[in-house]
């Protein structure tokens, strides 16, 4: 089935991720992946720029012991870094919070 999208939850996901910023450069590497938890990550956001053929995302691991950051990987990128854990919960939507629920 397809249903038209949520206008105001789809800019404002598109605003989050314009917005976003690292905190910190955790690894300068990608040798530890599995101990950030991002071998396997626990979500993954994927968006194409127009024009562009290749996707580009965020791979978010585990969350620092505080529970106030997140260590994530930018698609292209050799680091590991670590984020506001807001930013997983902004970018976490269902399709049902996506889906234009006007009737």
């Amino acid at each position: 089935m397809q249903t038209p999208g949520d206008s105001y939850t789809i800019k404002s996901l598109i605003n989050t991720l314009k917005e976003a910023k690292r905190e910190e450069i955790v690894q300068e590497n990608l040798q530890k992946l599995k101990d950030y938890g991002l071998e396997e990550p626990e979500f993954s956001v994927r968006f194409n720029y127009r024009g562009e053929e290749e996707p580009r995302g965020i791979d978010f691991g585990i969350k620092t012991l505080d529970n106030k950051r997140v260590f994530a990987k930018v698609s292209g990128s050799e680091n590991i870094v670590s984020v506001p854990v807001e930013l997983e919960t902004n970018l976490k939507k269902s399709l049902f919070d996506l889906r234009d629920k006007r009737i």
